[in-house]
């Protein structure tokens, strides 16, 4: 049960994470890389460590979408 662990790892980082960001998280593997108001500063940041592939996603607050310019 590998990706049933890994979609628990995933809620807890989320849940974990910066609200009303962008989070990134390493493509591989549920691993919290950086968090910004940008979904461009969060690649950014999560290539500058490394992952040219990450995982990008809203992490709201109360509902809220973060803005994508």
């Amino acid at each position: 049960m590998p990706q049933l662990a890994n979609k628990f790892r995933l809620a807890e980082l989320l849940a974990n994470a910066p609200k009303g960001k962008w989070i990134a998280l390493s493509f591989d593997e549920p691993r919290f890389l950086a968090a910004a108001e940008t979904f461009g500063a969060a690649a950014k940041l999560a290539e500058q460590q490394g992952e040219l592939a990450p995982v990008i996603v809203p992490n709201p607050e109360e509902g809220l979408l973060p803005t994508v310019p």
